[in-house]
């Protein structure tokens, strides 16, 4: 029995198009996987176990010769994929010769719902006998591919079901073709399918693309851009669009259908001002003499409250109970002006910091899409407070408002261990940059991400202490790298780890991970060598003019023999050999931003000093 969704659910989708017409397709072969009954505690009621081909094909489907690869029975429908491999599915040979070998793919689909999933997938046309192997060649593959859809549907609930509609037209068919659909990568691109038909693609047809989902703040318009394309209309006509909902109006409102069947489409733009909030549902309607279609605009629209600083934010829920993860309802709006610390890819984390604090953003569904860095200073933040087990989140409902510019300067916390051990200092002072001055490995080997466990001593003046925490940071430079020795100023952001429930515990709440403060550096640039380079900045290193364009001149006092140029990941991306006086470098091979110049004399670290490129 097919799984029916309520009318409520329906709407919510993100591109789900209804096709009115006069005339019917031709259809050459069709699937809706009413067959598969079997269903799991997966997403969509996936089963946790793939099925094989053979487990496919013989006793869920009525036409055999289907091929798949990490195929996930789900109750109605098909999961393909893992968070580790690419999944597809491809369809038995079928005869598409017709109408010169033109046709179409009408399907349904979802993404997995989970930040950073994938929600892209691929439409590949006759795929070889030796499919796997072609798979495990990382490029080969995409030899095959004819289209591709975008803007699959991703729920920030996990519970979420609902798929979207889409269609796709394609030429070379011939009396056996094979349409596989292919994840976009192998890691975390897992999607749905349900509903396919290959069909004629002979009659009138309009299609409408892009993302129908917007979210704004309470009276302020915002837009989406969709892209309408039609096929077998007539060339001499006119398509009329309107919308209907509360707060939602399109323009143009009339498309000439000879721009739709150009081979790119027309744009069309929907814009919503809503007065209050909540969740909004419009109907995009595209008519003409030949072809209708109807699209469902959803629009989340935010109240909030407004806070001045991170300081007043940080007092808004009771974030002390080291034992809860308790999010809060309320949307709150940060006017103020903070900068960015650290940024990291993981689930969009990032760390922001203004004159009276610090605070975590936790952006797990990426709703801050605009590009943001070590530096920039931002305001008009919006989200959600959650207490993560006593680590205070901001979850961010929608983009940010402003980023004001970029190049910023936080100046590090100077701490000791016996204050990263205090647990009221630091929370006083959670989420910022601090720094543990004078301080030396005692952990040895090299650096390891992905290991909850990997957590390193260090010594400060006599004390011990396990300080230093590099989970999470996955794109950094010093990850798989040697653990530098001697002395060293190490800096980071303050970070917490506390009581969580944990599977192993059988649903009881124990400590995953310990209950205390660590620091995690952003880039090896956060391991600066006790060397009074910072004092040496003033004696050592001259550098002009700053901020520069496509040159800069670094003038030394002493011998050199290299200078060195970092991003603000820590990563090395330019080189140049020094001496002593003037030295012009270039800046051609880098792209406008911060860098940090090191200048060594042999292996001796002399100075640094740091570089804006406009």
């Amino acid at each position: 029995m097919k799984k029916n969704y309520n009318f409520i659910a329906v709407i919510l989708i993100s591109v789900l198009c209804f096709f009115v017409g006069t005339v019917s397709a031709q259809v050459y072969l069709s699937e809706d996987f009413s067959g598969i009954t079997a269903s799991g505690n997966q997403q969509c009621e996936a089963t946790q176990n793939a099925w094989s081909t053979d487990d496919f094909n013989a006793s869920y489907l009525g036409t055999a010769g289907w091929t798949t690869f990490k195929f996930f029975p789900a109750n109605g429908k098909v999961k393909l994929g893992t968070g580790s491999a690419q999944g597809w599915l491809q369809t038995p040979p079928t005869d598409c010769s017709a109408n010169n070998g033109e046709f179409r793919v009408r399907f349904d689909a979802k993404a997995w719902n989970k930040s950073g999933e994938s929600s892209k997938l691929y439409i590949c046309l006759n795929l070889p006998e030796n499919t796997a192997a072609i798979f495990n060649n990382s490029t080969e593959w995409r030899d095959y591919i004819v289209d591709s859809v975008e803007n699959l549907p991703v729920y920030s609930n996990t519970e979420e079901c609902t798929m979207a509609s889409f269609t796709v037209y394609l030429t070379g068919g011939s009396t056996d073709t094979k349409v596989a659909f292919v994840a976009e990568k192998a890691t975390n691109s897992r999607f749905y399918l349900d509903n396919i038909y290959i069909e004629s693609a002979n009659i009138p047809d309009i299609n409408i693309s892009g993302n129908s989902e917007i979210r704004t703040l309470v009276n302020t318009p915002a837009t989406t851009t969709l892209t309408v394309t039609g096929h077998n209309l007539n060339a001499s006509g006119t398509t009329s669009v309107s919308i209907e909902g509360p707060g939602f109006s399109v323009s143009p409102a009339t498309l000439n259908n000879s721009d739709l069947m150009n081979g790119v489409g027309a744009d069309i733009t929907v814009t919503f001002q809503g007065t209050t909030g909540g969740e909004f549902n419009g109907s995009l309607i595209l008519s003409n003499e030949d072809a209708m279609k109807t699209m469902m605009i959803t629009a989340t629209c935010f109240s909030y409250t407004e806070v001045a600083t991170i300081a007043e934010l940080r007092e808004k829920i009771d974030w002390s109970d080291v034992n809860a993860n308790a999010p809060d309802s309320v949307i709150y709006r940060y006017t103020g002006e903070a900068i960015v610390t650290a940024a990291d890819s993981y689930n969009n984390q990032k760390m922001i910091q203004d004159a009276t604090g610090a605070i975590f953003i936790y952006d797990r569904y990426a709703n801050i899409t605009t590009s943001l860095a070590i530096g920039d200073k931002v305001s008009g933040i919006i989200g959600t407070l959650t207490n993560y087990y006593g680590y205070l989140e901001f979850c961010p409902v929608a983009d940010v408002e402003n980023k004001i510019s970029s190049y910023n300067d936080v100046d590090a916390l100077s701490i000791t261990v016996a204050q990263l051990n205090d647990f009221n200092f630091m929370s006083q002072h959670q989420s910022e940059l601090v720094a543990l001055q004078g301080s030396t490995f005692v952990s040895a080997g090299t650096f390891v991400t992905g290991n909850y466990a990997e957590r390193l001593v260090i010594s400060q003046d006599g004390a011990v202490d396990t300080a230093i925490y590099t989970y999470f940071r996955n794109n950094v430079d010093y990850i798989g790298s040697t653990i530098p020795s001697g002395c060293l100023d190490i800096v980071g952001v303050n970070y917490f780890t506390s009581v969580k429930v944990d599977n192993s515990c059988q649903g009881n709440t124990c400590a995953r991970y310990p209950t205390r403060y660590y620091v995690i550096p952003r880039s090896s640039y956060d391991f600066i060598p006790c060397t009074g380079v910072a004092e040496n900045e003033m004696n050592t290193v001259k550098v002009y003019p700053n901020p520069t364009n496509n040159t800069v001149t670094v003038e030394l006092n002493e011998n050199a023999t290299h200078i060195y140029i970092y991003d603000v990941f820590g990563k090395l991306v330019d080189s140049h050999s020094a001496n002593m006086g003037v030295n012009t470098i270039s800046l051609d091979n880098v792209t406008t931003g911060v860098y940090f110049l090191r200048i060594f004399n042999n292996n001796e670290l002399i100075g640094t000093t740091k570089v804006v490129k406009k």
